[in-house]
């Protein structure tokens, strides 16, 4: 995996504090989007931002973003509950 140098504008005024908080922004939102655009694991994200897998979790719950972006597939599901039905279990 190659690095991707991002060159932010910002105020000279900026404290320490509050550049490190800007490079974290701006990390924590490119990490989402390659995540989103299907091109990291939860894992891999996780890694690049230096949490653990459960806090990437939190991560997304905390901006809205649903951590499964396909629905079931409606034919497995539906193979599945004639299986279920045939052996003689219960389908909600």
């Amino acid at each position: 995996m190659k690095r991707l140098p991002i060159d932010i504008p910002v105020p000279d005024d900026l404290t320490p504090e509050q550049e490190a908080a800007v490079r974290q922004r701006a990390t924590e939102a490119a990490v989402l989007e390659l995540w989103q655009a299907d091109k990291l694991s939860i894992r891999e994200a996780a890694r690049a931002l230096g949490i653990g897998y459960y806090h990437f979790l939190d991560l997304l719950a905390e901006r809205g973003i649903p951590v499964v972006r396909d629905g079931p597939d409606a034919d497995a599901v539906k193979q599945a509950e004639n299986i279920l039905r045939d052996q003689g279990e219960p389908c909600q």
